[in-house]
């Protein structure tokens, strides 16, 4: 680890990385510069939804094809009966997608902060002919500005980017003015490790490194989901744990990073 961080100091200012305050539009730049050939070559490594492929035994893996998020978020839906869903940060509208060919009785919101991401998610919706879904520009921490109430609020991979204590809370502010009775939350996504103040310091630069490579400042932790959720009403009914599930994507990522760490001058 040593090693990989010097190579990356000698292609990039780590400190002034690690000490630069990315903002919402850091991070909507982050993904504007995205082309969609970025994301047609990301979907030959990743599959569908550009999300990480996790390791799961059946029966999940039979129901959900290659990216495999989307079908926690299904057994959640089922189970509320829902009858309106909200996908935040839903990208280019894969997991809305999924959901919406399964359940087409169903009515699915997406919203995205990127601009990009939403026009794509729509200009797809209107190809594909799909009457139960609709697709927007939102913030996360503004929902309460689209209007409606739901059953369900799921977000696969971007809530991540909350990452702030404000942004969290607005976030679970507006979501529960926006959930219908007895609605839930679904959260299916990368979390900050509750060990992370006792790692060594080099094992903290690398994961704030990771966190800003995707202009995250800092990730929130479950405990601050759960004690920030608390002070909206909500409470935890399930947390499924998939670091295992997920760690073979990772490593192969980890193997394929260390090797082009080699040649500073190339990822500079």
């Amino acid at each position: 680890m040593q090693q990989d961080l010097a190579n990356i100091n000698r292609a990039y200012d780590v400190d002034h990385t690690v000490s630069t305050p990315f903002d919402t539009d850091d991070m909507i730049l982050y993904y504007k510069h995205t082309t969609d050939r970025d994301y047609k070559l990301l979907e030959m490594f990743e599959g569908p939804g550009l999300h990480s492929k996790l390791d799961v035994p059946h029966p999940i893996r039979a129901n959900c094809g290659l990216s495999l998020q989307p079908a926690y978020v299904l057994r959640e839906v089922a189970s509320a009966h829902a009858k309106s869903v909200l996908d935040v940060g839903c990208g280019r509208g894969f997991c809305t997608f999924y959901l919406a060919n399964l359940m087409p009785d169903v009515k699915f919101r997406g919203v995205d902060v990127v601009p990009r991401h939403a026009e794509f998610a729509a200009q797809e919706a209107l190809k594909g002919g799909y009457e139960n879904v609709h697709f927007s520009t939102g913030d996360a921490t503004r929902l309460n500005e689209l209007g409606e109430k739901f059953d369900v609020i799921f977000s696969v991979e971007a809530m991540c980017h909350l990452d702030t204590d404000q942004k969290m809370r607005d976030f679970l502010r507006s979501a529960a003015s926006s959930l219908n009775s007895k609605g839930k939350i679904v959260l299916v996504d990368g979390f900050r490790s509750p060990n992370f103040d006792t790692c060594s310091q080099n094992q903290q630069l690398a994961m704030m490194l990771a966190e800003r490579g995707f202009r995250i400042r800092r990730m929130p932790s479950k405990a601050l989901w759960t004690t920030f959720g608390s002070e909206f009403g909500f409470k935890l009914v399930r947390d499924v744990e998939l670091t295992e599930h997920v760690l073979p994507f990772w490593r192969f990522g980890w193997r394929f990073a260390h090797a082009l760490l080699r040649f500073p001058w190339l990822i500079r």
